[in-house]
């Protein structure tokens, strides 16, 4: 579970990076995260650290549904970011999907990823 976090946390880097380029060549400026996403609850073991695992999965969702949400909206050729969006939005419901089904392992997907 360990090299598991580390590889998506490898991955959302370079998620990040990837729409931060995107949003640079369309003139924006992409906003910085946070340095650190303090956890909502101690992490005191195997069980709360899986849980907030999942919570990062569902910000990151949500951040690309928000993302799909601002492409649409800009009309015009936004192919390359909505692909962008939807694919993260695809990855952050399959991570979450991992994490959940190790605590609850009857309901490992939500109806909507990212959705509030």
């Amino acid at each position: 579970e360990a090299g598991q976090a580390r590889t998506l946390e490898a991955a959302h880097r370079l998620a990040r990076d990837a729409v931060s380029a995107q949003l640079v060549a369309r003139q924006a400026t992409p906003v910085a995260g946070s340095p650190g996403y303090p956890p909502p609850a101690p992490i005191t073991d195997r069980t709360s650290a899986i849980r907030w695992a999942v919570e990062i999965e569902q910000s990151s969702a949500a951040g690309y549904r928000y993302l799909l949400e601002c492409a649409v909206r800009a009309g015009g050729d936004q192919a390359a970011i909505r692909r962008q969006g939807l694919s993260g939005l695809t990855d952050a419901a399959r991570a979450a999907a991992y994490w959940r089904e190790l605590v609850s392992p009857d309901r490992p997907t939500v109806p909507f990823p990212g959705a509030p």
